[in-house]
């Protein structure tokens, strides 16, 4: 992906990125990438960085669950994942929300 980037700096302005970032059912949040443990601030802010640096927007996904939505419960933690997203040094979040696929 940096290779692209390098080869064509003026037309790429941001990338949207898979991390395992969500809420559950209750609403409680975690990211759980394959590469990093659990909470690993450390691993997704060198992963951001990568691409900050170079002047590229970072949006990772945050996913949710039907009953997260329909509930109320995924609203009692927007300030827990807007700190998240500030931490990882996130340019936003993309919210992926399919009511008739989200389990």
């Amino acid at each position: 992906m940096l290779s692209l980037i390098a080869a064509h700096p003026k037309s790429i302005t941001g990338i949207y990125t898979y991390i395992g970032a969500g809420l559950d059912d209750s609403g409680s949040f975690a990211f759980w990438h394959s590469a990093a443990t659990e909470g690993n601030m450390t691993w997704i802010q060198e992963k951001v960085a990568l691409f900050t640096k170079r002047g590229i927007s970072v949006t990772p996904v945050l996913s949710f669950t039907t009953p997260s939505i329909m509930s109320g419960n995924a609203l009692k933690r927007v300030d827990e994942v807007a700190k998240f997203a500030k931490a990882a040094g996130a340019s936003g979040l993309m919210l992926d929300f399919e009511p008739e696929t989200s389990e």
